[in-house]
């Protein structure tokens, strides 16, 4: 049997069926050049995406429990990067620029804003990168008409993700969460701020 080990944020014991977090469902960014006649409809198509995204966060936001207000203002966080030009204007300028489909457009636009990110000295400005990257998931499930299923956690077990967001403490009942353990994180991640404020077993990283 294998062993895994990480960083834990959270003490206890929790024993259970597992239940895999799975976004990489979603499968590769697709990537096209687009004809001259086409290009203004995808830049359109990206930014019906972020509004899109957008509405569905704000009605997420307004479900939240009270126990769970840190995860609200993470949230308020998350809808401020997608009213930001930085990444939606971004992203429409490398479809007006570059004639590429709306995924690929975001995907370079991450990368930008990853670099801008990496150079800064701060840990705690580094690990807010993660915000972006999970604002662009969001976004990109939107282009590609996918999302995670998290109806599909019929009982109590124990989760399993890559990470997890603010939004998904929100839509995966949390009482059915016996604990967790995520490939990303640490003790200011959202996971770690979950697990506080649950009281639940976590290992993340």
């Amino acid at each position: 049997m294998a062993k895994l080990s990480g960083i834990p944020i959270s003490a206890g014991i929790a024993i259970g069926k597992a239940f895999f977090l799975n976004r990489s469902q979603f499968g590769p960014v697709p990537r096209q050049i687009l004809a001259d006649d086409q290009v203004e409809d995808e830049a359109q198509r990206l930014r019906d995406a972020f509004a899109d995204a957008k509405a569905e966060l704000k009605a997420i936001r307004e479900r939240v429990p009270a126990e769970l207000k840190d995860h609200a203002l993470i949230m308020d966080s998350h809808l401020m990067i997608m009213s930001d030009p930085k990444l939606m204007g971004s992203a429409v300028e490398q479809v007006l620029a570059l004639r590429i489909n709306a995924e690929w457009a975001l995907e370079k636009a991450v990368s930008i804003l990853e670099e801008a990110f990496n150079a800064l000295d701060d840990p705690y400005f580094r690990e807010r990168l993660q915000d972006v990257r999970l604002v662009a998931d969001r976004v990109r499930g939107k282009l590609m008409g996918q999302k995670v299923d998290f109806k599909a956690l019929g009982s109590r077990a124990v989760l399993l993700a890559h990470d997890l967001t603010p939004a998904d403490t929100v839509e995966l009942q949390v009482d059915k969460i016996m604990g967790f353990a995520t490939v990303q994180g640490g003790k200011t991640s959202h996971a770690g701020i979950l697990a506080k404020s649950l009281g639940i077993p976590a290992v993340v990283g």
